[in-house]
């Protein structure tokens, strides 16, 4: 299983459509994707702030079954991203988490920003953090592959 908490939905599968905002209008989102046919009829499209539906997953009895979880959203609270999709990444599972560079702003003491400062803290845990296995890659505006141990 996979969990995506992600601030924005752009994918084809939103039929070519941008989706602004999931906090504003939408359109009947999800049964445009389950339409769609396998294997996205065997989603589970959730419409809500992450955190939320982080804890709503959490609360139903999904910790440790899910496989992979990707965090591509508002960086002040990637740690909470990253500690609940711990929580429901299976041992052995893979958390994925985009822009952990933030374009060389994390190296930069002159860049104290909310998100900068979120990241570089995030990036400090990261690297003492004994539940995991970690590699960052350099590749774009960085990214953090942690295994769960």
């Amino acid at each position: 299983m996979l969990v995506i908490v992600a601030e924005q939905f752009r994918h084809e599968l939103a039929g070519g459509q941008e989706i602004p905002s999931l906090e504003g209008p939408t359109v009947d989102l999800r049964d445009r994707v389950l339409a769609r046919g396998p294997p996205c009829e065997r989603g589970d499209l959730r419409l809500a702030p992450a955190l939320e539906t982080l804890d709503r997953l959490l609360a139903e009895g999904a910790a440790a079954s899910f496989d992979f979880a990707f965090i591509d959203a508002d960086k002040i609270n990637y740690d909470g991203y990253y500690e609940r999709a711990l929580t429901l990444i299976r041992q052995g599972g893979l958390i994925v988490i985009d822009n952990v560079l933030w374009s060389g702003a994390v190296a930069d003491p002159k860049r104290n920003d909310a998100d900068t400062t979120a990241l570089r803290a995030l990036n400090r845990k990261l690297h003492g953090d004994e539940r995991v296995d970690l590699s960052l890659l350099p590749l774009a505006d960085g990214i953090t592959l942690a295994r769960k141990r």
